[in-house]
């Protein structure tokens, strides 16, 4: 089995953010012990494999991210939006003292898979002139589909308290 590739990786995490989870009466604690149906608890004689959920292919998130790799290391922070019925994903990002907005146009792809990404920045700093480009790029802020975990065979591998967000499933699928 390969690793997930950054693409997949971000569209898997966006993907499980939307996931529904069981609703519990009492606070979002860690002491607080995940009462699972016998029917999603693995290694029960009554488990079933729950069909993957379909996601939300329509929303709006934070992120973090540290590209690397021997030429460069770019750590950013920014929010998103995702519409899947537009084609497009809209990336605001904040980084080295830069201001971005790309907006990535999956409407416009080429044969070997490029996005055409509309730029805005102002660089090197925020006091800089704006600017706009166009560059067709291999995008790593794909669209999520809302079938993302039926097409990409995933399994259920259970629930577990988040501290933010209260009992959440957990999904994991083959890639490559």
């Amino acid at each position: 089995m390969k690793t997930l590739g950054t693409s997949l990786a971000l569209a898997a995490l966006f993907a499980l953010a939307s996931l529904p989870a069981l609703s519990l009466a009492g606070p979002k604690t860690s002491e607080t012990p995940v009462q699972v149906p016998a029917s999603l608890r693995p290694y029960s004689a009554s488990f079933t494999q729950p069909s993957p959920p379909i996601v939300a292919s329509e929303f709006r998130a934070s992120f973090n991210q540290h590209k690397w790799d021997q030429n460069v290391s770019n750590i950013a922070s920014g929010f998103l939006y995702s519409s899947a019925s537009l084609g497009k994903v809209r990336v605001d990002e904040a980084f080295d003292g830069a201001l971005a907005s790309s907006l990535f146009d999956f409407a416009n792809v080429t044969a070997d898979g490029l996005v055409l990404n509309s730029l805005w920045q102002l660089s090197p700093a925020i006091t800089s002139q704006p600017t706009c480009q166009q560059y067709r790029v291999n995008s790593n802020f794909p669209l999520v589909p809302g079938d993302l975990l039926v097409g990409a065979n995933a399994v259920f591998g259970g629930q577990r308290m988040d501290p933010f967000n209260g009992v959440v499933g957990e999904v994991s699928f083959p890639v490559g």
